[in-house]
């Protein structure tokens, strides 16, 4: 099989990695808050945060997955990697936002903490990864700005207030998607590296 088989690249990817990501958000908001809110009539609220975090950040990410898993070896890592880091930020939410007065930048905060989490993953195998930790906060950013602009349109058209923080966050993530979907393209059209053998250099290969 030739390497140019092993590693497809498409610019499908990203049309497919904002669906996903808009799906999950939306789907995994509504399964976390369900679970979060069971959680916290016997847990502390840190732990509603975690939960709902948790569920919402996993959902995304085995989505995600099933986009990445073609492109990347050992994607399924990118599952764990994801759900550690929407487990932190939110058990961390109300802790760091708050008390440490980061209200205005904690949308790229938790952009950078969630990406730094993934980008553990990636740096094994592209170039520049590092990149990925800077569209995931902007993404963070601008969908974060894109939520509070679209917010009172959405509680007009969505009666229910749950569904309407589903639709939102499926639109912030969705936003978030398109940002590191566009980097996930430009990363995957660069050189993969190769894992080398035993005590050797790590050397790159054309994808």
């Amino acid at each position: 099989m030739s390497e140019q088989k092993e590693s497809p690249f498409r610019w499908a990817i990203w049309p497919r990695w904002v669906l996903v990501s808009a799906v999950g958000g939306g789907v995994g908001f509504a399964l976390g808050l369900a679970a979060a809110e069971a959680a916290s009539r016997i847990l502390a609220r840190p732990v509603f945060e975690a939960v709902l975090y948790g569920i919402l950040g996993t959902s995304v990410a085995i989505l995600q997955w099933l986009v990445l898993r073609s492109h990347v070896p050992q994607a399924s890592w990118w599952v764990l990697a994801s759900a550690v880091g929407w487990i932190l930020i939110g058990a961390l939410a109300d802790v760091v936002e708050i008390k440490a007065g980061l209200v205005a930048v904690w949308p790229a905060i938790v952009g950078a903490a969630v990406g730094a989490f993934q980008w553990l993953v990636l740096r094994k195998h592209v170039q520049l990864a590092g990149l990925w930790i800077v569209a995931n906060a902007l993404g963070w950013v601008v969908g974060w700005h894109t939520v509070g602009a679209m917010d009172r349109i959405v509680t007009t058209i969505v009666s229910s207030e749950k569904a309407g923080l589903a639709v939102l966050f499926a639109i912030l993530v969705a936003v978030i998607g398109a940002f590191t979907g566009l980097a996930l393209v430009w990363l995957l059209r660069r050189p993969m590296l190769k894992k080398p053998p035993l005590g050797e250099s790590a050397v790159w290969h054309v994808a």
